[in-house]
C-alpha cells in the first residue's frame, strides 16, 4: 500500500509569530507531498511503464535482474571435413573463428526479458503451451497473445528442443473430408487439402530471443537444451 501524504513539518511555537519562518515550513511541506505524489505516479513494480536509468534502477532493485549484455554469433571450428575451402588451411590443423558480437539490450528487450523471468500467468510447469506462450509474449509484448501460430516447438531428442520462428501461417480450409463432399465430385481427390497461407513481417525481437535463450539470460529448465531457428 503506498503512502499518499507526506507527515507535515511544524514550527516550533516560540517562532510561530514569524512570518517568514513559517512560510518556509509551508513551502517545504508542500515540495514534500509533491516529491511523494510524483514517486508514487512512477509505479515502480510495473516496469513496463520506465525507460532508462530509472528501468535500469527499477529492475535490479526489486526484482535483482540487471540489464544483461548479449552477444550475436558465436565460434565455429576450422579443420573438420568441409568447413574451409582447400589451400586456404593447413592440413588436419584445427582452429576456433570467433565471429560473435556483445551488445547491451535496449529497453524494451530489457522489459521482455523481466517479463518473462517474472510473469507467472502461465504457472510453472514447463509444458509445449507454457513455452510457445512465453516466445510469443516476447515476439509481440502480448501480455495474452491470441494465438502462437508462428511458433513451432520440437522435440528432436530426449533432451533437444528446436523451436522455430515462422515468417507465415498455414490455415487448413477444407478438403476430401467424410461427409463434407460429394464422393467423387467438386474435382476433389481422395485425401486432397486445401489451405491458405498468410505471410507476415517476422518479429524484431526474434534475434534478441536467439541471443537470450542462447546466453542463458530467459529461464527454462536446465534438463534441456534449446535451439533457436529463425
Amino acid at each position: 500500500m503506498n503512502i499518499v501524504s507526506t507527515i507535515p513539518a511544524y514550527v516550533y511555537t516560540q517562532y510561530s509569530d514569524d512570518a517568514n519562518v513559517s512560510a518556509f515550513f509551508k513551502a517545504y511541506n508542500q515540495l514534500s507531498q509533491q516529491n511523494l505524489d510524483e514517486i508514487n505516479s512512477y509505479q515502480l513494480p510495473i516496469f513496463l511503464n520506465q525507460s532508462g536509468a530509472l528501468l535500469d534502477w527499477a529492475a535490479s532493485s526489486i526484482y535483482g535482474v540487471f540489464r544483461p549484455t548479449l552477444s550475436s554469433g558465436g565460434a565455429r571450428p576450422i579443420g573438420p571435413y568441409d568447413t574451409f575451402a582447400y589451400n586456404t588451411e593447413r592440413y588436419d590443423g584445427f582452429k576456433l573463428i570467433n565471429s560473435s558480437a556483445n551488445f547491451v539490450v535496449d529497453d524494451v528487450t530489457y522489459q521482455r526479458i523481466l517479463q518473462w523471468n517474472t510473469f507467472k500467468g502461465d504457472g510453472t510447469q514447463f509444458t509445449m503451451t507454457w513455452l510457445k506462450k512465453r516466445i510469443e509474449r516476447f515476439l509481440t509484448g502480448k501480455i495474452f497473445p491470441d494465438n502462437t501460430y508462428d511458433v513451432s516447438v520440437s522435440f528432436t531428442s530426449e533432451t533437444d528442443v528446436l523451436i522455430k520462428i515462422s515468417e507465415s501461417n498455414q490455415v487448413f480450409t477444407g478438403g476430401a473430408l467424410w461427409n463434407t463432399q460429394v464422393w467423387g465430385g467438386l474435382g476433389i481427390a481422395f485425401n486432397q487439402a486445401t489451405t491458405t497461407t498468410t505471410t507476415h513481417a517476422p518479429s524484431p525481437f526474434a534475434s534478441a530471443l536467439k541471443a537470450a535463450i542462447n546466453s542463458g539470460i530467459l529461464s527454462l529448465p536446465f534438463q534441456y537444451n534449446f535451439t533457436v531457428q529463425i
